[in-house]
């Protein structure tokens, strides 16, 4: 799993890979808000793909630049500066493994653990068609 982290000058945005897409911009309405004047109301998309995180500009006034270029659409890349007319802010991409990304998510190490061998099942048939389950313990190591 991928964490995508956007920060700036009193800002800070998260999400998780496998979200859906989100619109920054200036809208209230948008998933992740930023209230400057050289941000377009829907400013850019950003979503996440197998590949990674990409941004798309959405036809801004002021254009999206990554690293100081302009760009209609690109991948992140840990570490890159994504502006927005004239608010830049920091992009951090934080891979994780699967105990800390199940950690987030309320999962214990325990549940993320080999599941505990199954015990064979022998069914016996008995008169009148009515068949006895019998479950056998797995044999200790």
């Amino acid at each position: 799993m991928t964490r995508l982290q956007l920060s700036g000058p009193n800002f800070h945005f998260e999400t998780q890979a496998g979200q859906e897409a989100f619109v920054v911009g200036r809208l209230p309405e948008c998933e992740c808000v930023v209230s400057h004047t050289t941000v377009s109301r829907q400013h850019a998309e950003i979503f996440w793909r197998p590949a990674g995180w990409f941004v798309r500009d959405l036809d801004s006034k002021h254009g999206v630049l990554v690293n100081g270029i302009a760009v209609k659409m690109t991948k992140f890349k840990d570490g890159d500066e994504l502006q927005l007319g004239e608010v830049v802010l920091n992009v951090k991409l934080i891979r994780e493994s699967p105990i800390s990304s199940a950690r987030m998510k309320g999962v214990t190490e325990e549940e993320l653990a080999e599941p505990p061998p199954q015990r064979p099942v022998i069914r016996v048939a008995g008169r009148g068609g009515n068949a006895t389950t019998i479950m056998r313990n797995p044999p200790r190591p």
